[in-house]
């Protein structure tokens, strides 16, 4: 299996306590794996998001935020038919 979905914290990939395999629903063949979350995985991304927030202007600069979603929107439209088919 090539596809491992995993938790992106503090500008880095991080493994969870296990991993699930992931199915495709409409004929239940596996199509990757997941790491699991935990409490504490939950707890380490709130304090990353706690102090990318409080150490950045993205709480006072809208143009920032802005210019980040519409970013985002660009890419998301770049792969929609591939998002589509998963």
């Amino acid at each position: 299996m090539s596809v491992i979905a995993k938790h992106y914290i503090a500008g880095e990939w991080v493994d969870g306590p296990g991993r699930t395999a992931s199915f495709d629903p409409a004929n239940g063949t596996i199509v990757g794996e997941a790491e699991l979350g935990s409490a504490a995985l939950g707890g380490q991304a709130i304090d990353a998001a706690r102090a990318a927030f409080e150490t950045s202007t993205w709480a006072v600069d809208p143009r920032l935020r802005a210019g980040v979603l519409l970013e985002f929107a660009d890419r998301l439209e770049k792969r929609q038919n591939e998002l589509a088919r998963l």
